[in-house]
């Protein structure tokens, strides 16, 4: 019961870490530029400076296929997969600390430590993974090579 109440506790803590991100990232993509009168690009709120200033929008993804869009996307998970152990880390020092000599304590907060650090390891190794799998199945003539080339 004591270990569900701690994953519960785990899961409520990535998921609002996860929820602040989402919010603070998403005030980033709807900023407008400001127009003459400071209120959008458009110039104001009737629009009258609409068809005078014309705003470019470049894309924020910089994925022109579904590949790369792949590669951006496991990007930005072991980004924030490495931010979260961080945090893993964090609680487990705490955990630790807390345990005042409980032995079990010590030893849940121990194996926190070891879990956390395999997949830490897992996770930074990822990309390593990834890249000895791609050249293997190029080495082999499993794949052309072409498959794996990002588009410039």
């Amino acid at each position: 019961m004591k270990n569900n109440k701690k994953n519960t506790n785990i899961l409520k803590i990535f998921f609002i870490v996860l929820a602040m991100s989402v919010l603070t990232l998403s005030s980033v993509v709807l900023a407008q530029p400001k127009g003459p009168s400071g209120s959008g690009a458009s110039g104001g709120p009737s629009g009258s400076g609409a068809s005078d200033k014309i705003v470019k929008l470049d894309n924020p993804i910089k994925a022109y296929d579904v590949k790369t869009l792949l590669f951006n996307i496991v990007d930005i998970v072991i980004f924030l997969g490495v931010i979260a152990a961080v945090f893993m880390f964090f609680y487990a020092g705490f955990q630790l600390v807390m345990a005042q000599g409980s032995e079990d304590a010590i030893k849940d907060a121990k194996q926190m430590f070891i879990n956390i650090t395999i997949g830490t390891a897992i996770l930074i190794s990822s990309k390593v993974i990834v890249e000895v799998i791609k050249n293997t199945l190029i080495n082999t003539g499993v794949v052309n090579e072409k498959v794996f080339t990002l588009p410039q």
